[in-house]
Parts: C-alpha cells; sequence; structure tokens
C-alpha cells in the first residue's frame, strides 16, 4: 500500500488520540496515588505498567492504522495528544476522579451499613438468649467432663469487631 499524505494526516490524527487517552490513564493512576499514599515499589509498578500500556497502543495503532509502519510523526503524535490532555483538562479530570472514587466508596459503605442494619438488630435481639445458651452449654461441659465447649466469648468478640471496623467506615 502507498502511503498518501491523507493517510499519514489519518494516523497523526489517530496518534494524537491516543495520546489523549493514555493522559486520562495516567489520571487514573494519579488519582489512585493521590487517594492513597503509595510506596515507592507501588509508583515504579504503576509506571511500568502505565509505559507497557503506552507502547502497546502505539504498536496497535501503527499495526491497525499505518498497516505496521512505525513513524516518528506517531510517536511525536502521542506525545502531543499527551501534553494537550494535561494541558487543558488534565487536572479537571484528575478532581473529578478523585471526588467521583471517594463518593463512590461512601455509597457502597453505606449501602453495607443498610444491608446489616438488620443483622445488628437480630445481634441485639439474640444476646441474651444466646448467653443463656452458651452459659447453659458451658456449665453442662464442665460438670460432665466432656471435652465439649462452644466459645462464646470468641464469636461475640468477633461479631464485636465487625460492628466496630463497619462503625468507622462509615
Amino acid at each position: 500500500m502507498q502511503t498518501t499524505l491523507s493517510s499519514q494526516i489519518e494516523f497523526f490524527i489517530w496518534t494524537l488520540i491516543a495520546g489523549v487517552s493514555l493522559g486520562a490513564l495516567y489520571d487514573l493512576f494519579r488519582a489512585l496515588r493521590k487517594m492513597r499514599k503509595s510506596g515507592v515499589r507501588a509508583i515504579i509498578f504503576q509506571d511500568v505498567v502505565f509505559l507497557i500500556i503506552t507502547a502497546l497502543v502505539i504498536f496497535a495503532s501503527a499495526y491497525f492504522i499505518n498497516d505496521g509502519e512505525m513513524r516518528w510523526y506517531g510517536i511525536f503524535g502521542v506525545i502531543c495528544g499527551f501534553i494537550i490532555y494535561r494541558v487543558t483538562v488534565g487536572d479537571a479530570v484528575l478532581n473529578a476522579l478523585v471526588a467521583f472514587t471517594r463518593f463512590l466508596i461512601k455509597t457502597v459503605l453505606v449501602i453495607i451499613k443498610i444491608l446489616l442494619f438488620p443483622v445488628k438488630i437480630i445481634y441485639k435481639i439474640l444476646k441474651k438468649p444466646l448467653n443463656i445458651i452458651f452459659w447453659y452449654t458451658r456449665r453442662g461441659a464442665k460438670r460432665t467432663g466432656s471435652a465439649f465447649k462452644i466459645g462464646k466469648e470468641r464469636v461475640l468478640r468477633q461479631i464485636k469487631n465487625s460492628v466496630k471496623i463497619l462503625k468507622k467506615k462509615c
């Protein structure tokens, strides 16, 4: 296939679009870093993953759009698209991603709290009868000398810890 000016312009435009897409992907990584403090290893891992994705996007665009011919203006187009994205809407998208993710997390925690509310009520209702059952079971086990024991304290401690964790998150 012959390389015409129109096919070169089309390839350059597609690489600009790929650069903008990679800028959005990089903002996703930045939002993750901004929401949760990442260690050096996590940052290096994220950067390596981003570079691998970038290389795949560049080579895929060259393969599918330009018949596998890699040109310097293709790499230049990706870089320009990335810079255009970062200069124009990069910070706004980053802030929107962080706000949306925080809203989503709070919404999920509220839903979990609503779903666990009946469990909490059932726990409060059954707490005293379960205490009586555990007390009689343990008393009977001590009297007969059997090895059958129910770990009431352990069960109640697990339930209390679960409720405390949910209260802290909500």
